[in-house]
């Protein structure tokens, strides 16, 4: 499993930073945009061709994000947060199914839930 590296602005108007990889290399970029209402993100690989928009629902009690891809060959997804008490519940949606991330809050260790089957991550 590959572990990625970031660090993002607290108070930003808009930020551009780089997800590095465990030896130190960047491998993706993050391009915030300004925005009154809402949040809009592009997400590029190392060579600048952008891999995916992320876009969060405006009105919602809990956060709900958008992800549409610039290969259209991809489906687009949404990310579902879940109410729960000191625990993390995540629902990714997909064309094909729904993948379910529960997990310990405090020491981010999830299990993933896909089509009946589980494994850990974290």
């Amino acid at each position: 499993m590959k572990k990625y590296y970031f660090k993002e602005k607290f108070f930003k108007i808009t930020d551009h930073y780089p997800i590095l990889d465990e030896d130190g290399k960047k491998t993706f970029f993050v391009d915030q945009t300004f925005k009154f209402l809402g949040y809009e993100a592009k997400v590029s690989d190392a060579h600048d061709k952008e891999l995916f928009t992320i876009n969060r629902k405006l009105l919602s009690f809990l956060p709900i994000y958008y992800i549409s891809f610039s290969d259209k060959s991809k489906k687009d997804m949404t990310i579902r947060s879940n109410l729960a008490f000191f625990k993390k519940s995540i629902d990714i949606l997909m064309e094909d199914g729904k993948i379910n991330l529960k997990g310990n809050f405090w020491d981010y260790e999830f299990k993933m839930f896909y089509k009946g089957r589980w494994s850990t991550l974290g």
